[in-house]
Formats: C-alpha cells, structure tokens, sequence
C-alpha cells in the first residue's frame, strides 16, 4: 500500500507492508460499542439484526471491517500529526428478514503500521 505515511512522521513517505488477515488488529475505544447501537439502533436492526442479534452483527461488522482492510477497500479520508484516517468500504449481509440483501456501509478509521486500526466511527454512512 504504497503512500500511507508513518505514523507521526512530518519528513517522508514510507510503505507500510501489507499485514497477513491474522495480524490484522482492531483497536475499538471504550465506549464505541454502546454509543453504535444506541445511535445507529435504527440501522443495524434495519439491516434485519435485531437486539438479541447485537453480538453477531458485532462480530460481522468486525470481521467484514478486517476483509475490507485486508483486500484494499478503503481511501485515505486524511493524513494528520495523528496518523492516516481511511475510508472502509464495508458490505454487510442482512440478517433474519433481511436475509440475502447486502447492506454497503463506510467506517471510519486511523491506521497505523503493523496492521494496526484504530475505529472512529464504527458505521458512518452509506457507500458514495
């Protein structure tokens, strides 16, 4: 992934080696997980998971969120003294009644080198 900055680095460009699916990292911030379902409630349980399905639609978005790190769909929103935030292009299968649909989300996150992500926003908006 030629391009992505070093992390705090103000002088150079510098490639970060692509991580293996295992390596892959997902730092999610305390509190992020709660404030998902309390202000996105309405779009997880539209995509057909409902309350009793929360921690299934966790580990779906989770997993899909490595995939779409893993196979390169993502573009870089900024580059910051923070790091790189990325754009992820996420596609997440519905659920129950919404079985067999597809649901095209965009998460938000800061990468670092070594595989490491570290989640924004957890569901952001509907892929442009």
């Amino acid at each position: 992934m030629p391009g992505l900055y070093h992390f705090r680095c103000h002088c150079k460009e510098i490639s970060i080696e692509p991580a293996n699916f295992e390596e892959i990292e997902l730092i999610v911030p305390n509190g992020k997980i709660p404030y998902l379902f309390k202000s996105k409630g309405d779009w997880v349980n539209a995509m057909g998971y409902h309350e009793s399905d929360y921690n299934t639609f966790l580990n779906v978005l989770l997993n899909k969120t490595k995939q779409a790190y893993f196979y390169g769909k993502y573009y870089i929103e900024n580059i910051t003294k923070y790091g790189c935030k990325i754009n992820l292009m996420i596609d997440i299968p519905g659920a129950n009644e919404k079985l067999g649909k597809t649901y095209k989300i965009e998460s938000n996150y800061m990468i670092f080198p070594n595989g490491k992500l570290k989640m924004n926003t957890p569901i952001g908006g509907w892929q442009k």
